[in-house]
């Protein structure tokens, strides 16, 4: 894949935010003893990537951390313990936490008292860092932040390799790729490899629930898979939702079908396991599996689909989306949480109704029923 190929090897070849690399690499050197650094901006423009490279060139080891290894107390006292030792081959140690914003409440708590212990920097990377769950860490942290890629810089980029590996390309397909990539160079090298230089005019900063299904249906291509479901302004829950009501409009061969309906159902399984054994980590297996359904066919589909929202959306209508909206709304207030995240407690919150675990009020107890069945 050219996003392989064209890697940047050192931080002087990366695309773009040069002077928020270098203002990155200084501040590494000056906090060697501790201090925390959140990395902000859109997704493809370099962040993670920049962190790799400065590590490699300054000579530190880098300390990758996600959100499992926050859920056990016993993780973060060995890591202070082990980042306390020092290297006889590296000059120093980063910890480094990808997708800061995509931990649960526990894992933020963790990192926040992490933050105040470590004796080494702390570099992580968040898309939204002004989230209200996130006041606490950033309170405490350095924030540096990446911007998109201008679509001339990628143009020119483009241009080059396409030259380098023979790509038959007009200057208006190209400028396409690159006006559509929305800064984000990762997007824009598979859409130049894939050969999709007439349907890239998907990615927006929030893509809406039509495209996000409309990329899943069409592409062959994990990468851009991801970078829906990243860009989306849905939760997983109601993209499966919309995904298990048009897959049989968009595929067409019965063993097709057949593979992303059973992709779907694997996800019925982890997620009851998610809430029968409260294993939470499960939950970074929906994606890929999601990402199967995509894969499920042979070849994407050029035909034009009018993709219809979930069947019991439109059971209950404009009446039943302004009581979700309102239960959402309640839920949102008492969980301290947004109201898309809300609506990934839905599933749990009905069971906990039927077991009669927690108190709710008729109006609402109907909406629940109703998404239940």
């Amino acid at each position: 894949m050219l996003t392989g190929k064209y890697k940047p090897r050192t931080t002087k070849e990366m695309l773009g935010n040069q002077k928020q690399i270098s203002d990155t690499k200084n501040w590494i050197k000056k906090n060697k003893k501790g201090g925390a650094l959140i990395i902000t901006g859109p997704p493809g423009t370099g962040k993670t990537l920049s962190i790799q490279l400065i590590a490699e060139e300054l000579g530190y080891d880098l300390i990758k951390l996600d959100a499992s290894d926050f859920r056990k107390s016993e993780n973060i006292k060995n890591l202070l313990l082990s980042s306390k030792q020092k290297s006889l081959m590296s000059k120093g140690k980063i910890i480094f936490i990808d997708e800061l914003d995509s931990m649960d409440s526990s894992g933020l708590k963790a990192v926040s008292a992490l933050v105040k212990e470590s004796p080494v920097p702390i570099v992580m990377i968040a898309d939204d860092v002004y989230s209200r769950r996130l006041v606490n860490i950033r309170q405490k942290c350095d924030i540096i932040k990446f911007y998109k890629i201008r679509s001339d810089s990628l143009a020119k980029f483009l241009r080059e390799i396409a030259a380098v590996e023979n790509i038959d390309i007009s200057e208006a397909s190209l400028k396409k790729i690159a006006t559509s990539a929305n800064g984000d160079v990762r997007a824009a090298l598979n859409d130049l490899g894939s050969n999709t230089f007439g349907d890239v005019s998907y990615r927006d900063v929030e893509n809406k629930i039509f495209e996000t299904i409309k990329i899943i249906l069409k592409t062959k291509n994990p990468e851009n898979v991801k970078i829906a479901l990243k860009n989306s302004d849905r939760n997983l829950n109601e993209i499966i939702w919309w995904l298990e009501e048009n897959i049989k409009n968009e595929y067409e061969k019965k063993e097709e079908i057949a593979k992303a309906y059973d992709a779907l159902s694997l996800i019925d399984i982890i997620q009851a396991r998610i809430i029968k054994r409260q294993s939470w980590s499960l939950q970074s297996y929906i994606p890929d599996m999601i990402t199967t359904v995509a894969l499920s066919k042979e070849d994407g589909y050029k035909k034009f689909v009018n993709y219809n929202p979930p069947a019991f959306f439109l059971r209950y209508g404009k009446r039943k989306s302004k009581r979700l909206d309102s239960l959402l709304g309640k839920m949102s207030k008492e969980l301290h949480v947004s109201k898309r995240t809300a609506m990934s407690y839905l599933y749990l919150t009905s069971l906990l109704m039927k077991k009669k675990t927690i108190e709710i009020d008729e109006e609402n107890r109907r909406v629940l029923a109703g998404l239940a069945n």
